[in-house]
């Protein structure tokens, strides 16, 4: 079933769904600024944003949930990626928890 998210009008650069589908993450050319919704659980319902990201000072080029769903990592045009970390949800305004400008390719492993 296809949804149109009318509260993110702007072309999108990047997106990811959580691995729960309970929040999809998506960024814009137009901005350096992640914002994450939480999916309507009933058809042709409004999407609500949970949290905006921010913290490139480029556009955002990926990002991507780790499998338990409680990490988000973007990478932006700014040769930066942030690693955005949550408790039981993410909620409100974050800010990185690591960062790495380096060209070196990292990954995120298990606590």
């Amino acid at each position: 079933m296809a949804q149109q998210v009318t509260q993110f009008p702007a072309s999108i650069s990047a997106l990811a769904w959580r691995p729960d589908s309970k929040q999809l993450a998506l960024a814009s050319y137009n901005s350096c600024d992640i914002e994450v919704f939480d999916v309507p659980s009933a058809a042709g319902a409004e999407w609500t944003k949970s949290a905006t990201l921010k913290g490139h000072e480029h556009p955002v080029a990926a990002i991507d949930w780790d499998h338990r769903e409680h990490k988000l990592v973007s990478c932006g045009h700014d040769r930066n990626a942030f690693v955005w970390v949550h408790e039981s949800s993410l909620t409100g305004t974050a800010t990185p928890t690591a960062a790495s400008s380096s060209t070196a390719r990292h990954s995120l492993a298990d606590d």
